[in-house]
């Protein structure tokens, strides 16, 4: 079963790769995109302290490392894309033939969906930009610090895209959902800020509600040892996933009972 799954993602990574090669000035341009994205950003940090006395405690190469490990978790949750379009796909009817494969369901509408070159990339840029800012600010990063960031992150981006799933599975009962997601999920951009510049409710919303805070923020408070995870963190944030995980996979079960092949 393993080898069977093995081989489709692997021919998945194929067909992205040729459908992108094919456009190699966009593929250039993609990267681009990135590079002058992430220049942007780190610009944004340093104009921001040259011009203020400081942000919470954080200070530049922090923040290059927190928009660095945030980009490494953008890449990461680059694994669900598949989740973007399949509200037109339940509406107009195309999961037919997904259903009509001898394979997961699911499984198959995120993983034919990845843009295998897009994730390479962020992936890429963002390991070799965490590598550059440590180097460049002397940091030392403890390899205990490192492995406790990734499983956090690890956790963090699937409670999100749990959650993401779950919002647009709703599209089995409601059709378009597309605002709406957008609408709850707009929260999202706070990621490229450290959670402690905001209220303390905004905060209790990005960890709990929207829970972008364990894909960005808490991974490199941890990385850079501004924080130490206690076992009641960390059993929290397992039953966190746990939970986010029942409703998923249970919301997505119900939603696929009430598909229909003229629509959703």
């Amino acid at each position: 079963m393993i080898k069977k799954y093995m081989k489709l993602i692997r021919r998945f990574v194929i067909i992205s790769w040729q459908e992108i090669y094919i456009f190699k000035f966009e593929l250039f341009m993609v990267l681009l995109h990135l590079l002058f994205n992430t220049s942007f950003v780190f610009l944004f940090w340093y104009s921001l302290l040259s011009n203020i006395e400081g942000l919470g405690g954080w200070e530049f190469s922090q923040l290059a490392m927190f928009s660095a490990v945030t980009l490494f978790g953008e890449s990461l949750g680059g694994l669900f894309f598949g989740f973007r379009d399949l509200p037109s796909k339940i509406i107009m009817g195309e999961l037919d033939k997904y259903l009509s494969r001898p394979i997961n369901t699911l499984f198959a509408v995120l993983f034919e969906s990845v843009s295998i070159v897009y994730f390479i990339q962020q992936f890429l840029v963002s390991l070799i930009l965490i590598i550059i800012v440590a180097i460049n600010a002397k940091m030392i990063i403890k390899v205990n610090n490192i492995i406790m960031s990734l499983i956090v992150m690890f956790m963090g981006v699937l409670i999100y895209n749990f959650i993401y799933g779950i919002i647009t599975f709703m599209a089995f009962w409601f059709g378009r959902i597309e605002v709406f997601r957008g609408l709850i999920l707009g929260l999202t951009e706070s990621k490229q800020y450290p959670l402690d510049i905001f209220p303390s409710k905004m905060r209790m919303i990005l960890t709990y509600v929207v829970p972008i805070a364990f894909v960005s923020y808490y991974p490199t408070v941890i990385l850079l040892d501004k924080m130490s995870i206690s076992l009641m963190f960390f059993l929290k944030l397992l039953a966190f996933c746990f939970i986010t995980f029942i409703l998923f996979i249970t919301i997505w079960h119900l939603g696929i009972k009430r598909y229909e092949s003229n629509g959703g």
